[in-house]
């Protein structure tokens, strides 16, 4: 099954997810470290979070979180930007977007599912 976002004004192209891609994205998502770094990142809003940052908010060795890093990114999740002698993580949205995209595909009207649940 594959989920194929509209384009987006200013995208280059749309994204879209098969089935393996989202195995991939999700796997890396069930990890709770990785989940954690991963709310972090989106949480950014684009800025971007480095890896110092990140290492300290998850008390985390760099090794560790180096792999837990580079793990998000082959799942194509989060890209890295190197910005003088920083390296910033940022959320690939659009790839976020496709994944939200393809689990609504599984099952369309899921309102009843998601109507009623609390906010966080």
């Amino acid at each position: 099954m594959t989920a194929v976002l509209r384009p987006v004004p200013g995208d280059p192209q749309p994204c879209a997810l098969n089935g393996a891609e989202a195995v991939a994205a999700l796997a890396a998502l069930g990890n709770p470290t990785r989940l954690h770094a991963f709310r972090l990142i989106v949480a950014a809003e684009g800025t971007g979070v480095n890896v110092g940052t990140l290492q300290a908010m998850l008390d985390t060795p760099a090794s560790t979180l180096n792999h837990h890093l580079n793990t998000l990114v082959r799942a194509g999740l989060v890209r890295q930007h190197r910005q003088g002698r920083e390296i910033l993580n940022l959320v690939e949205a659009p790839r976020l977007a496709a994944l939200a995209q393809f689990l609504h595909a599984l099952a369309p009207s899921t309102d009843h599912f998601f109507g009623n649940m609390p906010q966080e």
